[in-house]
């Protein structure tokens, strides 16, 4: 009897953690250095994306509408965290880092030299 109430007890703690992670990672908190960091992970996704179109498609530079276009190189669309707008991003062969302006002023970069 006793350990049917261990085992029911920590059943229950094991949920309780998986929703609070569950909540957190679909509900972050709404500011503070996490989110800086989510922005330069959207950076870095599209670097490695735009790369890889470059590559394929044998062109010296994209933008963010020709990742849009084709879906085959851009499954998913950043999330903005802070704000920023993604639409004037645009990389070539020759760029070394990349940059956004958050919501409030603040600028965002990812810095790279070969991926």
């Amino acid at each position: 009897m006793n350990s049917r109430r261990m085992i029911i007890a920590l059943v229950l703690i094991v949920v309780f953690i998986a929703a609070y992670l569950l909540f957190w990672v679909r509900f972050p908190p709404p500011h503070g250095p996490n989110l800086e960091k989510r922005v330069e992970m959207n950076l870095r996704y599209l670097v490695t994306t735009a790369f890889e179109y470059m590559a394929t498609e044998d062109v010296n530079s994209v933008t963010y509408q020709d990742l849009l276009d084709n879906e085959f190189y851009m499954e998913d669309v950043p999330k903005s965290y802070l704000g920023e707008d993604y639409s004037g991003f645009k990389l070539t062969d020759k760029d070394t880092s990349v940059e956004v302006r958050t919501e409030d002023g603040k600028t965002i970069s990812f810095s790279f030299d070969e991926l």
